[in-house]
């Protein structure tokens, strides 16, 4: 699939100049040229792609799992989620990544909410869905080795401490967890 084809490819304003000047499986990197009246800056903006996860929910718990990341050089507690492949809907990759990773089949997946990380040199748009039926039994969670280190359940009160204490880093669960907690189970109380 093309750039032109993807519709979660970056596209800038036509009148700036832009060229890629590095590209990998991973990313690319645009340099800008951005000069409108008067105001001229250099941009390096980084292409990720579309990023998609989902906040499963069962009994006032989430499901995490628990895995390495680079960045940190250590475990990192987080929903489920990962990229949106070719041709994928960012909902069919949130229930992609979740069986994926977990083994959970989500049944009725709802949009939480979209959001983008960054707005001058990011582009990765993130989808985030929430779930509260599946049909894996809670007993029966069984991370996949090459995804994830373990998959568990967490009490959604503990999961808002472990944001606060600094235990949970990862934004797109911050958002997941927090955005749930404000918009979908405070209408519930």
């Amino acid at each position: 699939m093309s750039d032109s084809e993807d519709p979660y490819s970056l596209t800038l304003p036509s009148d700036v100049k832009q060229a890629v000047v590095h590209s990998n499986h991973q990313q690319k990197i645009h340099r800008v040229l951005f000069d409108r009246q008067g105001i001229k800056k250099e941009f390096f903006v980084t292409e990720t792609g579309a990023r998609s996860g989902i906040l499963v929910v069962c009994n006032d718990s989430i499901l995490m799992v628990r895995q390495y990341r680079l960045i940190l050089d250590a475990e990192s507690l987080e929903i489920p989620g990962g990229k949106v492949d070719a041709k994928e809907t960012p909902k069919d990759a949130a229930l992609r990544e979740c069986y994926e990773e977990t083994g959970v089949k989500c049944l009725n997946a709802k949009m939480l909410l979209p959001y983008h990380v960054g707005l001058d040199t990011t582009y990765n748009p993130t989808f985030i869905f929430y779930a509260t039926e599946f049909n894996q039994p809670v007993k029966q969670l069984k991370a996949n080795p090459a995804e994830v280190v373990e998959t568990y359940w967490v009490p959604i009160n503990d999961s808002l401490k472990s944001i606060a204490s600094g235990d949970i880093m990862d934004v797109m669960t911050i958002t997941a967890i927090l955005g749930f907690n404000s918009l979908i189970k405070s209408t519930c109380i």
